[in-house]
């Protein structure tokens, strides 16, 4: 793991991330409001397949570190194909998470969610644990509440559009891995 870590911190392999407005809502577009300049570094360029190789060699948190350096659709893409053709692998590397309810095996369940899916789907994701409570045992009441409340009161009208069609595509599909 340490190596993954030198490797992916290594500075000449690192440019800012560059945010692009793929999902956004007009807040993010507000021309009043200064640029944010990005601090989180991302792979100047990657492979998918020698992801998929780092990740096979190591665990689940092989995989988080590997995700949260890449964009969200490339974080879809690593993890269809993970899923795919790697899907023994994959098995064997979150197996130990999916045979045991626990929160700690949710965390899990809930990280993998949050770099599978990206923009109305993670949205959708979300407003669906919230609302059935038997599903999750990391939201309380009022966490659920804050949960479906921030995601639709900071959403624009054609988000939420978007959104409602991707809960009602995988409302009775099961979210797991």
């Amino acid at each position: 793991m340490d190596d993954l870590n030198n490797f992916l911190i290594s500075k000449k392999d690192v440019v800012r991330y560059s945010k692009t407005l793929e999902y956004s809502n007009e807040f993010d577009e507000d021309p009043s409001l200064g640029v944010s300049v990005p601090s989180l570094f991302v792979a100047s360029s990657y492979n998918l397949e020698s992801d998929i190789g780092t990740i096979n060699n190591g665990d689940f948190w092989t995989y988080v570190a590997i995700c949260v350096r890449r964009p969200a659709k490339y974080r879809g893409m690593l993890t269809e194909k993970l899923l795919e053709d790697h899907g023994n692998m994959w098995l064997k590397i979150m197996k130990p998470f999916m045979l045991e309810k626990s929160m700690l095996n949710e965390l899990y369940w809930f990280t993998f969610n949050a770099f599978k899916l990206s923009g109305p789907s993670l949205d959708a994701f979300f407003i669906y644990n919230a609302l059935f409570p038997d599903i999750g045992l990391i939201f309380d009441a009022l966490k659920k509440f804050h949960t479906i409340s921030e995601i639709l009161l900071t959403r624009s009208y054609k988000q939420i559009c978007e959104i409602k069609q991707m809960y009602q595509k995988r409302k009775f599909k099961n979210y797991s891995l």
